[in-house]
């Protein structure tokens, strides 16, 4: 039997957009999602909320994968150490070469808005600076879709799953080679 906790949550939004979705011109647009009779309302992806728990894991002096992952071309793969780096234990990885692969412990939902989108913008500013710029060049304008709102999602939490790295909670898929194959499962 699975020992797991759930999680639902409500959070306020006074004046943003927190997961921003694409840009139609010079426009930021929110992430919406459109209901039966037309109204939209906006949401924050569970992929968002999962970046930033690991953005606060890390403020809180967790040591994260990310700078050890070994980048060749598109493919990422992770450090494969749930038992040294707390984002790979909590949310999962992917092997890219396809040997290994954690499904998260950690599952979070997308937040919804409880309120529909009304259509409010935010203007702002980019200056050239950031971009080795002298101030005088200016910047360029541009708008963002903000609403407030109060937004509920759920995290679960399989407890029994965190901290446990036996193969029974990971795939490892067999190679061709059985010496490498038996001193992966020791390792593991």
């Amino acid at each position: 039997m699975s020992k797991a906790i759930s999680i639902g949550y409500l959070f306020k939004v006074s004046a943003g957009n927190v997961n921003a979705s694409h840009t139609e011109g010079n426009v930021m647009v929110a992430k919406k999602v459109t209901l039966p009779d037309g109204s939209a309302i906006p949401y924050i992806s569970g992929q968002a909320l999962r970046r930033m728990l690991r953005d606060r894991l890390e403020d809180l002096g967790w040591r994260l994968s990310e700078r050890f992952c070994q980048v060749s071309g598109q493919e990422v793969t992770p450090p494969v150490r749930p038992w040294e780096f707390i984002d790979e234990d909590l949310f999962g990885y992917l092997d890219t070469s396809g040997r290994r692969r954690r499904t998260s412990p950690v599952r979070v939902s997308a937040a919804i808005g409880l309120f529909p989108y009304q259509g409010d913008r935010d203007l702002g500013t980019r200056s050239f600076e950031k971009f080795s710029q002298a101030m005088s060049e200016g910047g360029n304008m541009f708008e963002t879709e903000i609403y407030a709102n109060l937004f509920r999602g759920v995290i679960l939490i399989e407890l029994d799953r965190i901290g446990v790295w036996k193969t029974r909670y990971e795939l490892i898929q067999p190679s061709s080679n059985k010496n490498a194959d038996a001193r992966e499962k020791e390792e593991f």
